[in-house]
């Protein structure tokens, strides 16, 4: 499993170290790097085929020995890298089958949908499949995908055996399977949307009891890191396989990272794809000591809504409606601003890359559009340094003001013929609730 390491440093925007280098075209330019992450990147040479070859170990053989390795330490497999290449092979190809069975228990639905898409098909053109990047690696680099020119065609090929298991599994218990999966998915990418940076076994703990929630149907049940600190870990089979689950999509999804910290090698830490700085977000709540962090629901993480949600669409709706850009502009724009927000940039820093896109010269004109924004929109956003919360809350919670949304079931319980709140549509008795 492959990890990215962090330990940053950004002066402040008065500091003699500011003075030497553009702090505005340097959080700039973390954005654009942010926003292009997702690019396609091959994690091994493309493979040129001089005839149709289906067969996976016929693919195999046509990786160099030290590529081989590399795929065993990422399906993290029990063998021995110094033997002969064709024992590499063989072995190997035994091993990729085990795991691939193993992974069809952990994928989500968005997984599952794109393996279907390439089932069937001998060869599919790269072009076909452009939008999963994400995926795409992930497969790569475990042997379960091969990148292959066929003459001046790039195609993706995944192997005949690989395909046969994939057409055998009992389709119902699987489609369940994958439901199950992606909730708990969307849980943890929830989680990590609120909290930005976690450490692995905070995170851990937390998550277990919110789908112990879930499956018991508390689904607007508050949980928060000062009910678990007295818990001892949750362990058991269950436990394990949704550790597995969250770990696998973390490594296959491009919304959630798996991050350490130079100065810390024997943990490791989950982060939301759009946090910039990990390590400098994770000691800055870790300052916050008179501040908890903001306490979730099952709900709160699976409705799709987060907090700040409105805030960005009122945002966006003024944009366009008072300046020369489009609602999709706007939009990208105010997705740019909230992401300098919530990293804790300085507004200092970053209005001007803001205002320069938005192409106005009227003064009057932008101190209206910015006592809208501290009013409607930059105190709504969700901060990382501040554990989830908004400006507003905080706020309101010192004066006294703020009161949690009534809830008519005062236990938190789920009603067996409320909706789902896994999106589906259905009762929940004839849903998840089964």
């Amino acid at each position: 499993m492959s990890f990215k390491y962090y330990n940053e440093y950004m002066p402040s925007l008065n500091s003699m170290a500011a003075q030497l280098f553009d702090i505005k075209g340097r959080i700039k330019e973390r954005y654009v790097k942010f926003k292009k992450q997702n690019s396609h990147e091959y994690p091994y040479k493309v493979i040129k085929l001089e005839k149709d070859c289906f067969n996976l170990e016929e693919l195999l053989t046509l990786y160099s020995k030290e590529e081989l390795k590399t795929i065993i330490e990422y399906l993290e497999v029990d063998i021995l890298k110094n033997s002969k290449k064709s024992m590499l092979v063989s072995e190997l190809s035994n091993e990729i089958i085990k795991k691939f069975k193993l992974f069809l228990e952990l994928i989500n639905e968005d997984m599952y949908y794109f393996i279907e898409s390439l089932q069937g098909l001998q060869k599919i053109p790269s072009n076909k499949i452009n939008n999963q990047n994400s995926f795409i690696n992930y497969l790569i680099e475990r042997g379960l995908l091969f990148c292959c020119f066929i003459g001046n065609e790039e195609v993706f090929v995944m192997p005949k055996e690989l395909q046969d298991i994939f057409k055998n599994v009992d389709y119902y218990k699987f489609k369940k399977t994958t439901k199950l999966n992606t909730c708990i998915c969307k849980m943890g990418r929830g989680i990590l949307y609120y909290y930005g940076v976690v450490d692995e076994y905070d995170f851990n703990k937390l998550y277990k009891i919110m789908i112990n929630n879930y499956k018991e149907g508390f689904l607007d049940k508050k949980v928060s890191f000062p009910h678990i600190r007295d818990i001892d870990s949750l362990n058991g089979k269950d436990t394990e396989r949704i550790d597995e689950i969250f770990k696998n999509y973390a490594c296959y999804d491009s919304q959630v990272e798996i991050v350490q910290f130079d100065d810390d090698f024997y943990r490791f830490y989950y982060a939301d794809h759009s946090v910039a700085y990990p390590y400098n977000t994770y000691i800055k709540q870790n300052n916050m000591k008179d501040i908890e962090f903001v306490e979730l629901s099952c709900n709160d993480l699976l409705k799709g809504q987060m907090t700040d949600s409105c805030a960005k669409k009122k945002m966006s709706q003024y944009l366009s409606n008072n300046f020369n850009v489009s609602l999709l502009e706007a939009e990208l724009i105010v997705d740019e601003w909230s992401w300098y927000e919530k990293n804790d940039m300085d507004f200092r820093i970053y209005v001007d890359l803001i205002l320069e896109q938005l192409n106005c010269a009227d003064v009057a004109e932008i101190n209206t559009m910015l006592s809208f924004c501290f009013s409607n929109f930059m105190n709504d956003i969700i901060k990382w340094r501040l554990k989830g919360h908004t400006l507003k809350q905080l706020t309101q919670k010192e004066r006294g003001e703020f009161q949690e949304s009534v809830n008519p079931n005062p236990e938190g319980k789920t009603g067996r013929n409320a909706p789902c709140p896994c999106g589906s549509g259905k009762k929940y008795k004839k849903c998840c609730g089964k």
